[in-house]
């Protein structure tokens, strides 16, 4: 409960600062949150699938993604 709290004060305060930061254009503070996200999102799927072995073709893939990296995300 705490953890999610945190990271929903984060995510509030890093979104309001870069909304200050470029008041007149909100194209690119969209657009460079979205890579933020992108960043983060990458980064802990290569983390979380490391200990496991390839995926043999999308399917597996998509069950990783399914049942390992949505419920460790949305939990």
């Amino acid at each position: 409960m705490v953890d999610e709290t945190l990271f929903d004060y984060l995510h509030m305060a890093i979104v309001d600062y870069y909304n200050n930061e470029n008041e007149n254009d909100v194209e690119s503070t969209s657009s460079y949150l979205s890579q933020i996200g992108y960043r983060v999102g990458y980064s802990l799927s290569e983390r979380l699938s490391k200990e496991n072995p390839r995926y043999r073709d999308e399917l597996d893939t998509v069950k990783y993604l399914c049942k390992e990296l949505w419920i460790c995300l949305f939990k």
